[in-house]
């Protein structure tokens, strides 16, 4: 008799082993899945931020020629280089107004 009441007390305590061993493989794989989706997102994050650098450095390529070739056309341009002369030169001359001394 006392052999069985030990055997049932085994079991049970086997059965809550058990039962715990499997609560902890779910809380695991719970862990992991939510792991593998933050990885996820970090991934399409870092994608997210390269295209944009990309697209970032092509937009300042782009500024930089458009200047470049602005540069150029008016250096090379005579009218545009007389405006300039001038309206340099009529700013020069122009006293400072009352509030500006």
């Amino acid at each position: 008799m006392k052999l069985i009441e030990e055997a049932n007390l085994c079991n049970a305590e086997v059965a809550s082993l058990q039962q715990t061993v499997q609560q902890a493989y779910k809380a695991t794989r719970k862990q992991e899945q939510e792991l593998e989706r933050v990885i996820y997102e970090r991934d399409s994050l870092e994608q997210t931020a390269q295209e944009l650098q990309e697209a970032l450095d092509q937009k300042e390529t782009k500024l930089t020629s458009m200047f470049t070739e602005i540069q150029n056309d008016r250096s090379g341009n005579a009218a545009m280089d007389e405006l300039d002369t001038k309206v340099g030169w009529k700013l020069s001359t122009m006293l400072p107004r009352r509030h500006e001394i």
